[in-house]
Order: C-alpha cells, then structure tokens, then sequence
C-alpha cells in the first residue's frame, strides 16, 4: 500500500483544525512520507500543531510523525521504510575494509547502523535553523 495522489497541497488542506483527528493525523504522516520535513514552513506548521492544538490525540500522533520523519532524515530517505521485509531476523551485513569501497557505498552502510543514523541526523539538522526554531518554539 502506498501514497496514491503525491501533490502536498491535497494532504495539505486535511491537516486543519475542523477536520476529523484521526484524518488530520494520518494527512501529516503522508506529508512527512512524501519528504515535507525537508520543507522550513511545514515543520513551523506541524511544530505550531503540536504545540497548540486542543487534541490530544493529534498531538500524541504527531509526535509519533515527528520520531518517524526524523528516523527517515537519519537513513537518508524520503520514502517510508518497509519493516516487513523479514519479520523472523534482521539482515546482516559484512563489510571486508580489504575491499576498496566509494565513499557513497561506505556512507549508505555507515547509515544502516544506529551510531551512522544518529551522525547523518546530526549532520542534516546542525545548519536547519528553521527545525531548531520550530521544534524550540513547540517546547516553549
């Protein structure tokens, strides 16, 4: 199952107050699936949601949208991570440093692993002022 209809604007327009949660929810996860947390005025606007919204249950929801957005930044993906793939045994992965490697290889690799995932979030994030403002004012 996937994203059907992949222009923002339509999700876009379900995510205002008025509309029932469970839909404003599921509008905003599609948002972040399609890369929105890559966008400076959407993440004001889901930070401002966060923050003010007289549900609770949206809120809880989109902090959940918030974790998952930030876990696709980390592996450097826009698209949503498929968990099903081998539900019994995660995949391994050997890497012979022997073997002369790109450094694109190397660093697709080093994101699979958490230590990777948490650098490359970090290097995404460091020069976004706009997510530290937005996430700051959502604290606040």
């Amino acid at each position: 199952m996937g994203i059907k209809d992949k222009d923002p604007k339509f999700f876009l327009s379900y995510t205002r107050e008025g509309t029932l949660d469970s839909l404003r929810a599921k509008c905003f996860e599609c948002l972040v699936e399609l890369g929105a947390m890559h966008q400076p005025g959407f993440v004001k606007y889901m930070a401002k949601v966060m923050s003010s919204d007289p549900s609770p249950y949206l809120r809880h929801r989109l902090w959940k949208v918030l974790g998952k957005g930030l876990g696709m930044i980390a592996v450097g993906s826009t698209k949503p991570v498929n968990n099903n793939i081998n539900p019994g045994f995660g995949e391994m992965t050997f890497v012979d440093d022997s073997v002369d490697m790109s450094h694109e290889r190397r660093n697709e690799l080093a994101r699979e692993t958490i230590a990777g995932a948490i650098t490359n979030l970090k290097k995404e994030l460091t020069d976004n002022e706009a997510f530290k403002q937005a996430l700051w004012a959502a604290a606040t």
